[in-house]
C-alpha cells in the first residue's frame, strides 16, 4: 500500500473517481532500474489515516490544502528495463 496526498489534483481526482485504477512509472538513473507499478486506489477525506497525512503535510508546509488521501493498493509490478 502506498499513499499520495491530494493537494492540487483536479483532472487526476476526477479520473480516479471514475476509474479507480492507477499506474506509476519509476526510473532510478543511479540504480539503472525502472518499474511500472499498477494498482487500485481509494480516496479518503476523513478518518485516522487522513488526519495523520494532513498533520504530516501541514508540518512541511502549513499552506498546503491536503484535501484528500489517495491510497494505492499495488496489484502488479513490472520491470521496465530492456533485456
Amino acid at each position: 500500500m502506498d499513499s499520495i496526498t491530494d493537494n492540487y489534483f483536479n483532472k487526476t481526482l476526477d479520473n480516479i473517481q471514475t476509474n479507480p485504477q492507477a499506474s506509476f512509472y519509476i526510473w532510478s538513473p543511479e540504480l539503472k532500474k525502472s518499474y511500472q507499478i499498477k494498482g487500485t486506489v481509494e480516496i479518503f477525506r476523513s478518518g485516522e489515516d487522513y488526519e495523520k497525512m494532513k498533520r504530516t503535510v501541514r508540518k512541511v508546509k502549513s499552506t498546503l490544502p491536503a484535501k484528500s488521501l489517495v491510497i494505492m493498493h499495488v496489484t502488479e509490478i513490472f520491470d521496465c528495463m530492456p533485456t
